[in-house]
């Protein structure tokens, strides 16, 4: 939607500083954390991050929650506002493509693959509610293609029942990534941005960040054909110079060189910066 780029530019005026609050789906916290520090290092306007599963943000927003972004984990819920007259103008577009991958902190990378799903070593296997989280219903996606697969091959109906009874579920992948950090699950299926090493280092003023770090991150990327593409896409709620000023730095070569660092595509072509 390149066409919010234009609309959020003719909106644009000088203002006064303003607070910008950004409803963020949970698994772009470490990016928006990056996004977030670089903007306001050039900006007299600040950002308001709120974070959380795609759903419960989305149900937050049609109940009135004074959101003036919104920055889901998919591609429905901000269509979904944009035909409900809640959103300002035509100001979706697609600003992420994330990456679903299998962690597996335990196992070696030669056996990180879905089949490791049906192995008995593997007691619980993580992911986010698929109803509330895009991540999570692509990992149920993915998790049914490799399903038919056993149920075709009737000696192995035992390995898809097993696996059916190993799903525990976060509320968003960020709590699924938790759960295998924490060793709750063997295995489970995050975003990749979340394995990123450099945010799960300590902050340059020595704070820890929103994830806590890890050693292993043996993981399996999945193929989009396993799954709906991850198409993450931002809506402007309430326009006004701040918001349109966060959003053109967004589809800047800044913005975008950020968001790609932080394990994700993106559609917006761009001539990177040194250094990203």
């Amino acid at each position: 939607m390149m066409l919010a780029l234009l609309f959020l530019s003719v909106s644009a005026t000088p203002s006064r500083a303003e607070v910008v609050s950004v409803a963020v789906a949970s698994n772009f916290y470490q990016a928006i954390s990056a996004l977030k520090q670089k903007f306001e290092s050039s900006s007299e306007h600040r950002l308001l991050i709120v974070t959380g599963s795609t759903g419960k943000l989305y149900a937050q927003i049609i109940n009135g929650a004074p959101f003036d972004i919104f920055m889901a984990a998919d591609s429905e819920r901000p269509q979904k506002l944009q035909q409900q007259g809640l959103t300002s103008g035509d100001s979706r577009f697609t600003y992420a493509i994330g990456q679903l991958v299998l962690w597996c902190p335990t196992i070696e990378q030669a056996l990180c693959n879905p089949a490791i799903l049906a192995d008995s070593n593997v007691r619980k296997i993580a992911l986010a509610n698929p109803k509330l989280a895009p991540y999570g219903k692509a990992a149920m996606q993915l998790i049914g293609s490799y399903s038919v697969l056993l149920q075709e091959q009737k000696s192995r109906v035992e390995e898809f029942d097993s696996i059916k009874s190993k799903l525990v579920f976060g509320q968003n992948v960020s709590q699924a990534y938790h759960l295998v950090a924490s060793g709750s699950a063997e295995v489970g299926f995050v975003a990749l941005s979340l394995l990123e090493k450099d945010k799960l280092e300590k902050d340059s003023q020595g704070n820890n960040n929103h994830l806590s770090p890890v050693k292993n991150i043996t993981y399996w990327k999945s193929p989009n054909r396993n799954h709906s593409v991850i198409e993450q896409q931002l809506v402007v709620i309430k326009n006004n110079a701040a918001v349109a000023e966060f959003v053109r730095f967004l589809q800047s070569p800044q913005g975008i060189g950020i968001i790609r660092r932080h394990g994700y595509q993106t559609p917006i072509k761009a001539d990177l910066p040194e250094g990203y």
